[in-house]
């Protein structure tokens, strides 16, 4: 953002990268909104630092239609979609662990949500119970308990909302634009070496 504000004097070097915010020019990108090409080498530029810091992506949506269409009493989406990003975290980590000989754990940081306490509940029975289901394990790898923090004051998160937008606009939403289509595919190649796993379900 640094390097951006100081090309652009509409931004503001605090500015957050909302990726939704950054694609549509809204909110403090709003001043940007003619500047197609540059907003774009911005969402590239959040791209490449994630490649040059070989930071690792691991996405897990859920469909709340197929999930209602597929089950009477459906669990609530946000704890189910957390549970998962959990349990790969906690696979990712003790694959780290195997294959480098390394004894390797995870922090969770999550932009600030509702059913703070909930969530962390969640975390502290999958920690010693373990968690349900068909990869149900105990999160063994996971250190401490859920930091949420406010996302404006953290650039990891901000990255993570724009790797997250551009793998669901990929995953979900199909270009009527030739060139967008090719846009969005050319940053899609940039993100594609830095995925774990990444899947709407069900």
């Amino acid at each position: 953002m640094l390097r951006a504000a100081s090309s652009f004097d509409v931004l503001d070097p605090t500015t957050e990268l909302h990726a939704h915010e950054l694609v549509n020019a809204k909110g403090a990108w709003k001043p940007m909104k003619a500047m197609l090409r540059a907003r774009i080498g911005i969402f590239e530029a959040v791209l490449g630092a994630i490649a040059e810091h070989d930071a690792k992506f691991i996405a897990e949506g859920i469909d709340r239609t197929k999930l209602a269409e597929r089950y009477a009493t459906p669990d609530d989406p946000h704890p189910l979609a957390l549970m998962y990003v959990m349990e790969r975290v906690n696979e990712y980590t003790a694959q780290i662990t195997r294959t480098s000989g390394i004894d390797t754990y995870a922090l969770v940081v999550a932009d600030e949500v509702d059913q703070h306490d909930e969530h962390r509940r969640s975390l502290w029975v999958g920690q010693r119970q373990g968690t349900w289901g068909y990869k149900a394990q105990v999160l063994d790898r996971i250190v401490d308990t859920i930091h949420f923090v406010p996302s404006h004051s953290t650039r990891l998160i901000q990255a993570s909302d724009v790797a997250t937008y551009l793998y669901r606009r990929r995953a979900v939403h199909s270009e009527t634009d030739a060139r967008s289509e090719a846009a969005w595919a050319r940053l899609y190649e940039l993100l594609r070496p830095q995925i774990v796993r990444a899947r709407i379900w069900p």
